[in-house]
């Protein structure tokens, strides 16, 4: 089978990713594996493609660029690379569900907050906003 290649644009077209971010990956250094034309021109190939298309997947997991950088160098050395690169993904995870976790304590806080100004008879708002205990940190600073 005959490799295709395709400019910017095409792959603009063909993933819905904008050039301008493709344009960012490259000179964050993500896109170390695109090759040039004389010109200066990058060209892409189908694994290229979906190279940018596991970047753009990365980023919209809120992956950091310098750890998907270091990602994509994993991929470039192949099979033996992939029980690191399950480790990457495994530590996101536990990283984006440390997130959810203190989300979920922040919404609950302002359910308590919400629940205190509801009492329209009260002229002040509870002590500490109603809030339990183990929320109470949200009223100190970070």
């Amino acid at each position: 089978m005959a490799e295709h290649y395709y400019t910017i644009k095409d792959i603009e077209e063909m993933t819905g990713i904008p050039a301008t971010a493709i344009r960012f990956y490259d000179k964050r250094g993500l896109l170390v594996f695109v090759k040039r034309s004389p010109n200066g021109m990058r060209i892409f190939t189908d694994r290229d493609v979906e190279k940018i298309r596991l970047i753009q997947l990365l980023r919209n997991l809120d992956m950091p660029v310098n750890v998907i950088s270091r990602y994509i160098g994993l991929v470039q050395q192949g099979d033996a690379s992939r029980p690191e690169r399950r480790r990457m993904i495994a530590s996101h995870i536990a990283e984006l569900e440390d997130h959810l976790r203190a989300l979920q304590e922040a919404v609950e806080a302002a359910k308590c907050v919400e629940a205190a100004l509801a009492d329209k008879d009260a002229a002040l708002p509870p002590k500490n906003f109603g809030l339990p205990k183990k929320l109470e940190h949200f009223l100190s600073r970070k």
